[in-house]
């Protein structure tokens, strides 16, 4: 994954950092240390170039959604993960991973952020929830975990984004209501 770091780029606008700082302080207790967000930016330090270099060199990218959606200095920093996603010069495109903070919708994620699966994040305190966002960081979850399985018969297509799309397939296309 990425360009030589393992750090998690976390994206956050600052009306949400108190959920954010229990988002940090949880994910470390499950022993995601890797985590990289703003604490780390120091007054009168080139934070902007620090910013960029973390952006460019970063192993995922964790953007948080909350009511503000996504804007100003987190729009910036979408855009430049979503560039080295699709980049063709990237070996691997970088993840990204958007997660809806206390309810907010599907419908404050940008075009471009919603080609992504989304975590849905509620309560930064519910033990399961945590749970299952590191299970995702960790490469152990299929994020479409709210997903229900198929019922195919011999005569259908097991890879329904291969056949015509149809009323009974919007299951497993999450965040798309």
């Amino acid at each position: 994954m990425g360009t030589g770091s393992n750090d998690i780029f976390i994206s956050y606008a600052h009306t949400d950092k108190t959920m954010v700082e229990a988002i940090v302080r949880s994910l470390r207790e499950h022993g995601i240390e890797h985590l990289w967000w703003d604490e780390h930016l120091r007054p009168l330090s080139m934070w902007q170039q620090e910013l960029q270099d973390k952006l460019n060199s970063c192993s995922l990218f964790l953007v948080l959604i909350g009511s503000q959606g996504v804007s100003g200095w987190v729009g910036a920093e979408v855009g430049v993960a979503l560039n080295r996603h699709f980049s063709r010069g990237e070996a691997t495109p970088l993840p990204i991973l958007p997660v809806l903070l206390n309810g907010v919708s599907a419908d404050r994620v940008p075009p471009f952020l919603s080609l992504f699966q989304f975590f849905q994040l509620d309560d930064a305190g519910d033990p399961a929830q945590i749970e299952s966002l590191v299970g995702a960081l960790r490469g152990e979850l299929d994020l479409t975990y709210r997903r229900t399985p198929l019922d195919l018969n011999e005569n259908e297509c097991p890879f329904p984004g291969l056949a015509p799309f149809e009323a009974r397939h919007r299951s497993i296309f999450l965040g798309r209501h």
